[in-house]
């Protein structure tokens, strides 16, 4: 009878009552994929990490599985996962780390107030979705629409959709049919609406194809969003932004675009974590 150990972290919060849950395994040597994949649609976090040793490039290397499918990149794990390390001691105490998803290289860096800060891809602007299509997709109503809706990634596609109010990002929620026939022609299947509402960039995210009805802290879209936003106003800097509608609180994710002329060049994405409790799985119950 195998017994795993696992953590769990809440990420972009400081408070550990906002952010977004993930399950860490420190040490996922021997696991299947499949094996993963189950135990990932056994705890119901969005994603779960499992930490392997590096194939040679790096500090160590993760593979992300949501209660559907592996993620090629994510963010909030990413970050989760080095803050789980750090703190129970499986990596080196330095500032700068290198993380492999895959062949992928993410750079991250460690912050001496504690924050955690990820490199993400350059963006890419994918295809664009009509204001029509994405009113439907939210179930809202064509005068919500505040702008052009774009399919933009920095290492995982999302479809963002601008919207006119607050109100209208409250009032969304996903359109299966609409929702299936979108993805599939935009090849994105995360959809990340935003409204700007006193000063602050509030957005939400929904991907029921990735067995996500709504993430409440999505370090891979705040990355797009935040291009996106870059893009439109022909100017970088640091963006934050405020992602839920709870009465409670939101998330806060924290952004950095950087900019060479009126293009992008770099997107950093980071927040705090906070530690919930060491956990133990049975893998015979899997």
């Amino acid at each position: 009878m195998a017994i795993l150990s696992y953590e769990v972290v809440r990420v972009f919060t400081r408070n550990g009552k906002n952010g977004n849950g993930l399950a860490v395994f420190p040490d996922g040597a021997g696991l299947s994929p499949d094996t993963m994949l189950k135990i990932a649609a056994r705890l119901g976090f969005s994603e779960t990490s499992f930490v392997l040793e590096s194939a040679g490039n790096g500090d160590y290397r993760v593979r992300f599985f949501t209660p559907e499918k592996e993620l090629p990149f994510a963010g909030h794990p990413s970050i989760g996962s080095l803050f789980a390390l750090s703190r129970i001691g499986k990596v080196k105490r330095k500032r700068n780390f290198t993380q492999e998803i895959g062949q992928r290289l993410v750079r991250l860096r460690l912050e001496k107030d504690g924050a955690i800060f990820m490199k993400q891809g350059t963006p890419e602007f994918g295809r664009k979705v009509l204001p029509e299509t994405a009113a439907e997709i939210l179930g809202l109503r064509m005068k919500d629409i505040g702008g052009e809706p774009a399919v933009v990634s920095t290492g995982l596609p999302h479809i963002i959709i601008p919207l006119t109010s607050y109100s209208a990002l409250k009032r969304a929620k996903i359109t299966a049919p609409v929702y299936m026939e979108a993805i599939e022609f935009a090849k994105a299947e995360a959809v990340l609406p935003y409204a700007v509402f006193r000063g602050r960039v509030r957005c939400r995210m929904f991907a029921p194809a990735l067995g996500i009805t709504e993430d409440p802290a999505t370090g891979s879209g705040a990355g797009p969003l935040a291009a996106y936003i870059a893009r439109g106003r022909g100017d970088g800097g640091e963006i934050d932004i405020y992602q839920g509608t709870a009465p409670n609180g939101t998330s806060l994710l924290k952004t950095k675009v950087s900019m060479r002329g009126r293009k992008i060049s770099g997107v950093e994405v980071g927040g705090y974590c906070v530690s919930l409790e060491s956990r133990k799985i049975d893998l015979s119950n899997i």
